[in-house]
Formats: C-alpha cells, sequence, structure tokens
C-alpha cells in the first residue's frame, strides 16, 4: 500500500533541526525536500549537505512548493514565517513558543487561521506521557507540581548569549509546563494566584519563574529554573494515589513504585520528535492552544 507523504521543508538549522529531521525522517508520512537557515555555513551539516538549500525561505517556498514547513527559528521570527507559510497555502508546523505577544495570538487565534497551522508542543509526545494518556484516568487531583530545569543560565542568574534569543525561562518553559498541565486540568478554569520571575540584570529577561494557580479543586504549582545547572523535567500529581512523572527518564511512579519505564534506544528528545511525527494531527487542540498561550502571555 502505498502511503502520501507529505513534502516538507525545514526552516532553521539550529540545535532542536536534528530533532526534526530525525522525527521526519522516521515517520513515513513526510519527506524532507528542502532545508533553510539565513547562516549558509548550516548546509555543510551532514545531515542536510544531499538536500536543496536555500539562505531566504521565501524563495525556497515559492520554488518548492512544500505542504508542510517546519518553523524551527528563534522565535522572534515564528509569527512572520508562519503567516507567509498560511497566507502561500502551507501549513507551517511552528516551534514553541507559537506567539511572542498578544498581537501574534490574535493573529492564530482568528477564525481564518485557526485550524490552518500545527503548534508544535514536543513534550506531550514523551513515551511516559503517551503512557499516561493510555492507562491513567486521574480523578480528583488535589495538586498537581512541575518542575522544569534546564541548564542555560550561571548560579548568578546570568543567560547563556547561546540561549537569550529564547525570550527567557517563562516564554521558552513556561509553554512547555502549560502544555502538559492541560493533560491534567482544563486550563479554561485556571485561575493564576502569582506569577514571579528572577531576572538576568542585563538582558532583563527571567532565569527563573513560579507560577501559582487553582483550577477548582487543584492546586497548581509550576518551578522554571535555569540557574541550576542541570536538565530535569518533573511532575508530581496528588490525586487518589501520588505519581511522579520523570519526564527526563520518561518513567511512571505511583505510589513510589515503578510502573513504566521506556526501554528504547532513543534520547528523550529524539523520542519527542518521532513521535510528535506519527502524532501530530492528534493533539493538543485549538482550544487548548487558545487556552495555553493566554496565560503564557498575561
Amino acid at each position: 500500500m502505498n502511503i502520501k507523504q507529505h513534502n516538507t521543508v525545514l526552516i532553521g538549522l539550529g540545535t532542536i533541526a536534528r530533532y526534526h529531521y530525525a522525527g521526519i525522517m522516521a515517520s513515513g508520512n513526510y519527506r524532507l525536500v528542502a532545508v533553510c537557515d539565513v547562516n549558509e555555513e548550516a548546509a555543510r551539516n551532514p545531515i542536510y549537505c544531499h538536500l536543496p538549500f536555500f539562505a531566504d525561505y521565501r524563495k525556497m517556498i515559492k520554488a518548492v512548493k512544500p505542504e508542510v514547513v517546519v518553523v524551527a527559528t528563534p522565535p522572534a521570527f515564528h509569527y512572520p514565517i508562519a503567516r507567509y507559510c498560511i497566507e502561500h497555502g502551507c501549513v507551517p508546523f511552528v516551534e514553541k513558543p507559537l506567539a511572542t505577544d498578544n498581537a501574534e495570538l490574535n493573529y492564530f487565534l482568528s477564525p481564518r487561521v485557526t485550524d490552518r497551522f500545527v503548534a508544535v508542543c514536543h513534550n506531550l509526545y514523551g513515551e511516559e506521557m503517551l503512557w499516561v494518556y493510555e492507562n491513567i484516568h486521574f480523578s480528583d487531583i488535589r495538586r498537581v507540581k512541575m518542575e522544569l530545569s534546564d541548564p542555560y543560565a550561571d548560579a548568578e542568574g546570568k543567560i547563556r548569549s547561546d540561549r537569550l534569543s529564547l525570550g527567557g525561562c517563562w516564554l521558552d518553559s513556561g509553554s512547555n509546563a502549560l502544555a502538559m498541565l492541560s493533560g491534567f486540568v482544563d486550563l479554561s478554569t485556571l485561575k493564576m494566584i502569582e506569577l514571579t520571575h528572577q531576572l538576568d540584570i542585563k538582558s532583563q529577561l527571567p532565569f527563573a519563574s513560579r507560577l501559582t494557580a487553582q483550577s477548582n479543586t487543584t492546586q497548581v504549582e509550576i518551578e522554571i529554573h535555569w540557574d541550576k545547572g542541570d536538565n530535569y523535567k518533573k511532575t508530581t500529581i496528588e490525586a487518589d494515589s501520588h505519581y511522579v512523572l520523570d519526564h527526563s527518564a520518561q518513567q511512571v511512579f505511583v505510589d513510589g513504585e515503578l510502573v513504566f519505564a521506556y526501554q528504547g534506544a532513543d534520547e528523550r528528545l529524539t523520542r519527542h520528535y518521532k513521535n510528535f511525527y506519527k502524532l501530530a494531527y492528534q493533539h493538543p487542540s485549538a482550544e487548548v492552544i487558545s487556552e495555553l498561550y493566554k496565560i503564557l502571555l498575561k
């Protein structure tokens, strides 16, 4: 049986692009036909050197006429590139964050646009999350606590120069946290109690953020740190049992007992993106994306 493959192009060949590449190549549903980056040296990367390379995404889209455009650039360019794609008949798969301000968000939420793009929430596709969706039905959740840490700032809170384009920990990691939270609580019911940030003095971007909120009877806490020097993600849920989702190891514990552990060879992000390209049109819904970014951009 022949499976239709969507002609796909990739814009932005930085760190995250190689995970998109792995997902595309493993999916069977997408065929990478060209790549683009403003840095022409990126074309020398062995995984892309066999593909047509463009320095201008507009010229690439006009020449190749792809069905899908993966937007993996720094956040400031997500909106203008995605808008160009939509206006030229392509479906942009937009890396997080989808929008960096409310004007951009309003464009994506407009009725004529809302079903013409895919927001990439890669952490929803971890093996531990997919297992939870399939096997655990939470009831009467009392508390959800999320802890996300990335080594993007030093102990004094100075953000690394190569991470400044991410826009700070709340915009970058907060979008991940809220996407995962949507699997456990209805974001439309989330009432923010307090959102605090610790700012890098020079860039005035947050290197640590903390959100406390309430969703009906569920207490919510999100802690994000770029200044602890480690890479670690964990969700703790207090409900009928005590659940710990170790996103870093792709494991699930219930009342202290290991009930699921990913056994494959792929490291975490590779697994995320391979699963994403198999399931990209399944979730999150436009309604979830709307609520997520309304909270993120408050």
